[in-house]
């Protein structure tokens, strides 16, 4: 079971904001290219162009990535951009927690990884709730 990112407005926002700092810094480019500055201040900006279309497009495609890939054997958790997915192994999981708005899968190891419902729509946490419940009762 794949679950997405919730749809959210605010990612949309975002995204264009990114945007907009990446069409300033082409602008400033673009002004200050007559003028005489180090090369070093230019290549800051240009990687800061790149590094705001990057970020910019990771806004928009968040409802496109999967942030909880959940089977029979294991689940994995998008932690972002640069970290990689979280994996669990099922047979890992201890129990369940809920608290301050989180879902906590604590191990077996004593280790606590954090679910955030805020991120899913209802009922994907709804399925996810169940899946887990029946992983648990068989372990």
């Amino acid at each position: 079971m794949n679950v997405k990112y919730k749809k959210n407005m605010l990612q949309k926002v975002a995204g264009v904001a990114w945007l907009i700092v990446m069409m300033l810094n082409i602008g400033q480019l673009i002004i200050l290219h007559n003028v005489p500055m180090p090369d070093r201040f230019t290549g800051l900006v240009l990687l800061n162009v790149i590094l705001s279309f990057v970020i910019a497009v990771n806004y928009f495609r968040l409802p496109l990535i999967d942030y909880l890939r959940l089977d029979d054997k294991e689940l994995s958790i998008h932690r972002g951009l640069v970290r990689r997915r979280k994996i669990i192994r099922m047979k890992e999981i201890e129990r369940t927690k809920y608290q301050w708005d989180c879902l906590f899968l604590i191990l077996r190891d004593g280790k606590e990884v954090k679910i955030r419902p805020k991120l899913i729509t209802i009922s994907d946490f709804e399925r996810v709730e169940v899946k887990l419940e029946e992983v648990l009762k068989v372990n």
